[in-house]
């Protein structure tokens, strides 16, 4: 399921990461991070991204997509016109 809004209470996520990921990730489905990637992300358009546990990188956030972070950024953001909430921590810096 492609969406392109944050707020939804019955959002369906494809993939649930729950482990470490050690390498540079491109979200391409919604995905809901609880884990841990090493490494920066890509969140392509149409895709949402929910990230509650932790991003050891950088954050690239493209037009069309849509990101929650209630967890920790430890890296840059890189927002290009997606839609962005932020209860969590960002270590870095937002551009």
């Amino acid at each position: 399921m492609l969406c392109n809004y944050v707020y939804a209470e019955d959002i369906e996520y494809s993939e649930i990461i729950t482990g470490i990921v050690e390498n540079d990730k491109t979200i391409s489905v919604n995905t809901h991070l609880l884990g841990i990637i090493i490494g920066n992300v890509t969140v392509n358009s149409g895709c949402i991204f929910s990230l509650e546990g932790s991003v050891i990188g950088d954050l690239t956030i493209e037009e069309g997509s849509s990101v929650v972070i209630s967890g920790i950024l430890e890296g840059n953001l890189y927002n290009n016109g997606g839609i962005l909430e932020v209860t969590g921590i960002i270590k870095g810096t937002q551009q």
